[in-house]
């Protein structure tokens, strides 16, 4: 019985602490750049691995940018670091290389990140608000709450200040989706343990409302209701893909609904759980209200470039795009929304970003680029911010989206002017007539 306990022992620690070497390549016309980083399993060792892919991509931008073809390996088996400075120096290369990413608009500030000599900042119009050696993702703001996850540590930004959230920091964070100002929920694995759970924690406080433990199957999104009483976790097993819900009296999750095919869960809105069926082409609202989509646009963003990646010394393969779901209503369905609980235009900020829209804001999305870092639609001014590359450097854009006027309307407007050249025809010759 010892022995078959030491070899539980053995196999659990071994999995705990096994490594690979997981290796990232960016080519462009002039060269290409290779990162390889070792890791480990738990849910902070993830985190590390995209937080490192994010800063060698600004590297291959600084890289490419000098105009000169390169080759270069960035590896553990060398043991050289992810330091920019003595890259470039080695290929004599002007360090003052600036880009901008990841830009949101609050109706008064437009807060975006910044490459620059080496550091990563976060900025408030021309006002630097955090700096790091190391890549940070900012995960948005909600009156005045600025969150920032710092190598998978949750860390808010409140007047001048940027202190760790006391609740998460047993925690590394991998998912957060904002409930309102003052909430979010979370997804996350315990430091202690490696255990991981569904987090509500409150910003204004600083305190955990409630930890739950997680059904089986990976992990793809989770959503609640803003009184908190309706949770969902959705995941995807070899068999399927199951949407659970936690039931308060039982303490336990049940399955809501399950698909043979994936889903997109957009959200909760009231007391209703939201998402998106591809294969219908219908938002489902709680499995009792359909609403037919007309049209609809994956846009492709690249937040970390594009890129080949895979297991070192396998094949290398494409990574896919993130994909921004923007879904197209038809107009006449907006009191069916109104009635439901969602607005004209809803923002799902999820594992997977989706914008739900009237159909006559369609045109508006033909002129946005085939590929993008970072999207963000402001309700306030009703333009989409995004970053692309500019040569190689990222930098930000915005356009103004408007809604166009339906066919009706169109040949309502050009039949009154058509109306008007007659009577303004039949008036010119009445009065040559009299003269």
């Amino acid at each position: 019985m010892k022995t078959l306990l030491l070899i539980a022992l053995f196999f659990q620690t071994f999995s705990a602490y096994a490594t690979y070497n997981m290796e990232t390549r960016w080519c462009s016309e002039d060269g290409c750049l290779s990162y390889i980083g070792n890791y480990g399993t738990p849910l902070g060792e993830t985190i590390r691995m995209n937080d490192e892919r994010e800063k060698a991509y600004h590297i291959f931008n600084i890289l490419r940018e000098s105009g000169e073809d390169f080759d270069h390996e960035i590896s553990v088996f060398t043991g050289e670091q992810l330091d920019i400075e003595s890259i470039v120096e080695d290929k004599q290369i002007e360090f003052e290389t600036k880009e901008k990413f990841n830009p949101v608009f609050d109706g008064e500030y437009l807060y975006f990140q910044k490459w620059e000599n080496g550091k990563l900042n976060l900025y408030r119009d021309e006002n630097k608000l955090y700096s790091s050696e190391e890549f940070f993702k900012f995960l948005g703001k909600e009156n005045g709450h600025l969150l920032i996850r710092d190598r998978g540590r949750i860390k808010l930004h409140h007047g001048e200040e940027l202190n760790a959230l006391e609740s998460l920091k047993e925690y590394s964070v991998s998912f957060l989706r904002w409930i309102d100002e003052g909430r979010v929920l979370c997804y996350a694995e315990r430091d202690m343990d490696g255990r991981r759970h569904l987090i509500l924690a409150s910003v204004h406080e600083d305190e955990l409302l409630d930890s739950y433990s997680v059904p089986d199957g990976t992990f793809l999104d989770a959503a609640v209701s803003s009184n908190l009483q309706h949770l969902y976790y959705y995941s995807g097993t070899s068999q399927s893909y199951v949407l659970h819900k936690y039931h308060t009296d039982t303490e336990s999750w049940e399955i809501h609904k399950e698909f043979s095919e994936p889903v997109r869960l957009l959200g909760v809105r009231g007391e209703e759980v939201v998402w998106w069926d591809p294969k219908s082409e219908e938002v489902k609202i709680n499995a009792v209200g359909e609403l037919k989509i007309n049209e609809h646009e994956n846009l492709k963003l690249f937040p970390a470039g594009e890129y080949k990646s895979g297991e070192h010394g396998a094949r290398l393969m494409q990574v896919e795009p993130d994909k921004l779901l923007v879904l197209f209503y038809p107009t006449r369905d907006k009191d069916f929304l109104k009635e439901k609980g969602l607005g004209r235009i809803e923002k799902f900020r999820g594992n997977n970003r989706t914008w739900l829209l009237p159909e006559n804001y369609m045109s508006s999305f033909q002129a946005l680029p085939e590929k993008m870092g970072h999207a963000f639609l402001s309700l306030e001014d009703m333009k989409i911010y995004y970053d692309k590359e500019d040569k190689a450097l990222r930098n930000i854009f915005s356009l103004k989206i408007r809604p166009t006027a339906s066919r009706y309307v169109v040949l309502l407007i050009l039949g009154g002017v058509l109306l008007l050249l007659i009577l303004s025809e039949l008036f010119r010759k009445t009065k040559d007539f009299v003269k």
